[in-house]
């Protein structure tokens, strides 16, 4: 197989995962602290559905342009509560990004050491994405509008600091 055409294909798989990850990882404080269902919905809203499933109370809402984003919907929680589903994403994006390094300094084949490269390479973008403090321009395709993690968390960070 092309060396290209096995690069792409690997990040044509990579990039939903990756941000798969980083969806769960602001699920894992709502599904913990309430008894509400949750929502990861991969892909923006405009774009049609494609599947649904669900695992418990957590329900995949997959959308035709899968590859494009994601979004994690929760019930009520507390500013706290919220602040940490919030932070949980680019916490994820940040552990895929180590497991991947992780996997460069422990295993030496070449088709490890590739696919650890793009795990790491997309984790580390989303990261940064995700966690810099702006509202989404009109060109990123379903999300024009919405703040990033960064600026929520950045929102939600003085209601966190006890009255006094």
């Amino acid at each position: 197989m092309d060396d290209a055409l096995t690069v792409s294909l690997i990040y044509a798989i990579a990039i939903p995962l990756v941000t798969l990850g980083h969806e769960l990882g602001h699920a894992v404080v709502p599904l913990l602290k309430t008894r509400e269902p949750v929502r990861v919905q991969l892909g923006p809203a405009s774009s049609p559905p494609l599947f649904q499933t669900r695992l418990g109370r957590l329900t995949f809402d997959v959308r035709r342009l899968f590859f494009v984003g994601g979004c994690c919907f929760w019930p009520g929680l507390t500013p706290r509560q919220h602040f940490w589903a919030v932070a949980g994403g680019p916490l994820a994006s940040l552990l895929m990004l180590v497991v991947g390094a992780a996997a460069l300094v422990g295993i030496r084949t070449e088709a490890v050491w590739l696919v650890a490269q793009i795990f790491m390479t997309l984790s580390f973008f989303q990261l940064v994405m995700t966690l810099w403090p702006m509202q989404y321009p009109a060109w990123y395709a379903g999300y024009a509008g919405f703040q990033s993690d960064g600026a929520q968390l950045l929102r939600l960070w003085p209601r966190l600091r006890p009255a006094r």
